[in-house]
């Protein structure tokens, strides 16, 4: 069994070594798309062994639909390399299950595509220490928005096209030979538009805690790592949006979420968290 992980990144120094460690326990390799990062990135990168970068150049900003094209990109390679899964995602989220590998085993034959358990993990502070972040940073605020499908059984897919955001896939052009794992009851899935946009709209969230909570198969979202790191964040990625994913945001109604109030919406994520059992 062959698993590779893809990561878009850009100047992702700070988590690179937590992302590195996390994914290094059960893929073969982890490559990481590169968009011209400036810091200590490339370096951390090559420093580890069963890495790979690929480079693309988006001239300085921000381009939604060139990542986009990365994530197909990085499908089709995952396929010439003979792999069985693939994880394609950003540096900042961490596919868990406490016992991954016989999970992965159990399903090899069966489920094409994975909608784990979404949390948006948080903490007051950026996590210290040499350990795995999720044995450092606990807390999580359940999130069915970030349930996404992100883990994927290429023997079992021929075909599938994500939704720009790449939290949910085209549903008419999907083709899979397998089932779909997906955490979040059908009940409460999207099923209608929301502002005009086609993702839709979750009736439920906190109903749902019992069954994330449970769930072993999580997907951890560390962005929410103390106000000066989303903040200095945030203030990068403002300055580096592209005119065209400016206009797709207004055009569906998107709230640009490098520009949101980063204390406020820490605060909030941290009063909606639970202590995650991991």
């Amino acid at each position: 069994m062959k698993v590779w992980a893809y990561a878009t990144i850009w100047n992702e120094e700070h988590l690179l070594h937590y992302y590195i460690k996390h994914y290094s326990t059960f893929c073969d390799m982890l490559v990481f798309c590169d968009n011209e990062s400036d810091d200590r990135s490339i370096e951390i990168i090559n420093s580890y062994p069963n890495t790979k970068i690929v480079s693309y150049d988006t001239n300085g900003l921000f381009d939604e639909h060139l990542q986009m094209e990365m994530k197909y990109m990085a499908i089709e390679d995952a396929r010439i390399n003979g792999c069985d899964y693939v994880i394609i995602g950003d540096c900042d989220e961490f596919v868990y299950h406490p016992h991954i590998k016989k999970f992965l085993w159990e399903h090899l034959n069966k489920t094409a595509v994975f909608y784990p358990a979404g949390f948006n993990m948080v903490s007051q502070t950026f996590p210290q220490g040499d350990g795995q972040i999720y044995d450092i940073v606990k807390n999580g605020e359940p999130s069915p928005w970030y349930s996404k499908p992100i883990l994927l059984n290429l023997n079992l897919i021929e075909n599938l096209e994500w939704v720009t955001g790449c939290h949910e896939l085209e549903s008419a052009s999907l083709k899979i030979s397998g089932d779909i794992y997906h955490v979040v009851p059908e009940s409460v899935r999207p099923n209608v538009p929301y502002k005009g946009h086609k993702w839709g709209n979750w009736k439920i969230m906190f109903d749902l805690l019992h069954i994330f909570e449970k769930e072993p198969l999580k997907l951890l979202h560390y962005k929410y790592l103390g106000y000066d790191y989303v903040e200095s964040r945030n203030v990068m990625y403002r300055e580096r949006i592209s005119p065209a994913n400016k206009e797709d945001n207004a055009r569906n109604n998107i709230m640009n979420h490098y520009s949101e109030n980063e204390d406020a919406k820490i605060n909030e994520v941290l009063n909606n968290s639970i202590y995650l059992k991991l």
